[in-house]
């Protein structure tokens, strides 16, 4: 959706996606944005898709087994991720407008 926004296509809002796995069920630890190996040895993994703007989540994928707390734990980071990412995105669009209206 940023390179939409940057061609200056009207949006209803941004989407912004991050990705997160849990590596082993029992550990309590989540992995943000993990690499393809990484995701691979994982137990369970997941990507969510937000538009901060509509307070919509148009995309929640999980597969592989895990706890439903692990889930719940893995999806606030990634939710979490995403909100940074549309941040950055954002920002940068708006730098980019003062740049080339300058």
């Amino acid at each position: 959706s940023a390179a939409l926004a940057h061609a200056r296509l009207k949006l209803y809002g941004l989407v912004a996606a991050c990705g997160a796995a849990i590596p082993d069920e029992g550990s309590g630890r989540v992995l943000l944005d993990p690499s393809a190996s990484e995701e691979r040895a994982a137990s369970s993994r997941l990507v969510a898709a937000t538009v901060p703007e509509l307070s919509h989540l148009p995309l929640l994928e999980q597969e592989g087994r895990a706890q439903f707390e692990a889930v719940a734990a893995a999806l606030r980071h990634a939710l979490g991720g995403a909100a940074t990412v549309h941040e950055r995105m954002r920002e940068a669009l708006l730098a980019e407008g003062q740049t080339a209206s300058s």
